[in-house]
C-alpha cells in the first residue's frame, strides 16, 4: 500500500509538469465535475475488473509463475493511448503499479481494495497533478 501511495504521488509531481490543460472541450461546470469524477471511477473499477480481476485470474490458472509479469505487460500497452513518450516516462510505475495491484488481488483474494485504492488514486492525480490543486478550474462561470 505505500509503494502504490508512493507511485501515485510521483504520478502527481510528474503531471504538474505539463502544461496545464485545455479545459475549453469541458464547457459547463457539470460537464468538467462528471469527466472528473467518472474519469477516475470508470478507469479505477473498469481497469482492475479487466486486468486483475478477468486477465490475472486466467494467466493464474494457465501460468501462475508469469501472470502478474504478462498482465502487467498487457497494462501498461493499454496507455499507449497517451502516447509513446509520455508511455517512455510512466511506463515503469504503471508497471510496478500494476504487479502491486495484482499481488494485493493475489493476497486478499478480490479486487475490492485495488479498486478503491486506483479511484482515489486517479482522482489524486488529476486534481493534484493535472489542475495542481485549483479546483476552480473545475467550474465554468455562469453555468
Amino acid at each position: 500500500m505505500a509503494l502504490l501511495a508512493a507511485l501515485y504521488a510521483l504520478w502527481v509531481m510528474i503531471g504538474r509538469l505539463s502544461p496545464l490543460p485545455d479545459l475549453s472541450a469541458f464547457p459547463t461546470t457539470s460537464y468538467r465535475w462528471s469527466m472528473f469524477i467518472m474519469g477516475g471511477v470508470l478507469s479505477g473499477v473498469v481497469e482492475e475488473a479487466a486486468y486483475r480481476g478477468c486477465m490475472q485470474t486466467g494467466l493464474e490458472r494457465h501460468d501462475p509463475d508469469n501472470a502478474l509479469v504478462i498482465m502487467s505487460a498487457v497494462f501498461v500497452g493499454s496507455h499507449l493511448t497517451q502516447g509513446v513518450p509520455a508511455l517512455l516516462v510512466l511506463g515503469p510505475g504503471l508497471f510496478a503499479a500494476s504487479v502491486l495491484y495484482g499481488l494485493l488481488a493475489r493476497r486478499t483474494g478480490t479486487i475490492l481494495p485495488g479498486i478503491a485504492i486506483h479511484v482515489v488514486g486517479d482522482l489524486a492525480h488529476t486534481y493534484f497533478g493535472l489542475l495542481r490543486g485549483d479546483g476552480s478550474l473545475l467550474f465554468v462561470a455562469g453555468s
